[in-house]
C-alpha cells in the first residue's frame, strides 16, 4: 500500500464502509465478523494492514497494523507509513519522536499478554482531529504494533 492511500485511510477514520467505497479510498471487498458476539466487522486490505468497522454502523473505527514478523503466523506489514512512524522500531524511538505519551502501561500490567509495553499517544490532528495513536511493544521493546482508533466511535 503506498504512502497517500495509508494516509487517506488515516483521515478518513469514522466514515462509513459505504462512504469509503464510493470515494474510492478501499475496494468494494467483504467485511468478516471474526466471531458472532463480535461487536466489529474486519477487512484485510494487505499483510499487516487490518481495518476494523463497528458492526452495527459499519463506520472505519480502527487501522491496525502489525509490524511484528512472528506475530502467530501472521505477516508483517510491508508497506509505506507517513512520517513519523516510517522510522519508529523500539519504544525508544517513540519517545524520541514523539515525547512522553498520555497513557503508557509496563510490562507488570501487561503481565499473559506478550507485550512488553504500550504507549498512547494523540495523533496530531492535521492527520485526524480525534484519533488515538498506540504503539504496542514486545521482547527488548521492539515496535510490534501501530493502531490509530477514533477517540469517541460517535465522532
Amino acid at each position: 500500500m503506498n504512502l497517500k492511500n495509508v494516509e487517506k485511510l488515516i483521515r478518513n477514520l469514522g466514515y462509513p464502509y459505504e462512504a469509503l467505497i464510493s470515494n474510492e479510498i478501499i475496494d468494494d471487498l467483504p467485511l468478516l465478523q471474526a466471531d458472532e458476539e463480535d461487536e466489529t466487522l474486519e477487512l484485510t486490505l494487505a499483510p499487516g494492514l487490518e481495518l476494523i468497522f463497528w458492526a452495527d454502523t459499519e463506520v472505519l473505527e480502527m487501522i491496525y497494523i502489525n509490524l511484528d514478523k512472528m506475530n502467530n503466523g501472521q505477516r508483517a506489514y510491508q508497506g509505506a507509513l507517513p512520517a513519523p512512524l516510517d522510522n519508529l522500531y523500539t519504544c525508544k524511538d517513540v519517545h524520541v519522536a514523539l515525547g512522553k505519551p498520555m497513557f503508557s502501561k509496563s510490562r507488570i500490567e501487561l503481565q499473559g499478554t506478550g507485550y512488553q509495553g504500550w504507549d498512547t499517544y494523540q495523533l496530531d490532528t492535521k492527520m485526524h482531529p480525534a484519533a488515538f495513536l498506540e504503539f504496542q511493544y514486545i521482547q527488548n521493546l521492539e515496535l510490534s504494533k501501530i493502531v490509530i482508533s477514533l477517540m469517541d466511535k460517535n465522532v
